[in-house]
């Protein structure tokens, strides 16, 4: 899906350049950041091809690829918060463009990530330029994080975090 979001476009025009598109957590500046790919990102022909090639093709003309005569169909969560809703409606645009159905839940709180009844779900955190990068990767991805609402579990990532919370900024004072 990365191939079909133009994460650019939407910092730049959209959030009138309010947030900065990044490829992780943290913005490519930040000394947190991930190392740069040279993968490209935005590629809406590419993110075609990917769905063509995986067996996703719209066989019968409405528009929506589908495999095994089931359409992709995605369901986006999100609240009222830091742009969610234009955010979530250009990224229901996006995705029509490759094929892809999906639908809106507008929610009034946090409340709806709990019940995983959705496909994708919007969660806004600032990490930057003052957030604390410990707690933010803490949060999310340790088993039983308090914004950790998909459950991720990963036993490499959780051994990276002990080794986070078990270090120190030697420059602190």
């Amino acid at each position: 899906m990365q191939k079909a979001i133009d994460k650019e476009s939407i910092a730049k025009y959209l959030l009138d350049g309010t947030m900065t598109a990044t490829d992780g957590p943290f913005t490519s500046d930040s000394e947190y950041a991930l190392p740069s790919s040279n993968v490209s990102s935005y590629n809406e022909a590419e993110a075609k091809q990917i769905l063509e090639s995986a067996g996703y093709v719209d066989t019968d003309g409405d528009g929506y690829v589908e495999k095994d005569g089931q359409n992709i169909s995605l369901t986006i969560a999100y609240y009222k918060r830091l742009s969610q809703e234009a955010i979530a409606t250009e990224l229901q645009s996006a995705l029509k463009k490759i094929g892809i159905q999906s639908e809106l839940q507008l929610h009034e709180g946090t409340k709806y990530l709990s019940n995983k009844e959705y496909d994708l779900g919007f969660y806004s955190m600032v990490t930057m330029p003052t957030g604390d990068p410990a707690y933010y990767l803490n949060a999310l991805l340790s088993e039983g994080g308090t914004v950790n609402f998909s459950g991720y579990d990963n036993h490499a990532i959780q051994v990276l975090l002990k080794q986070l919370n078990d270090s120190y900024d030697t420059k602190a004072t």
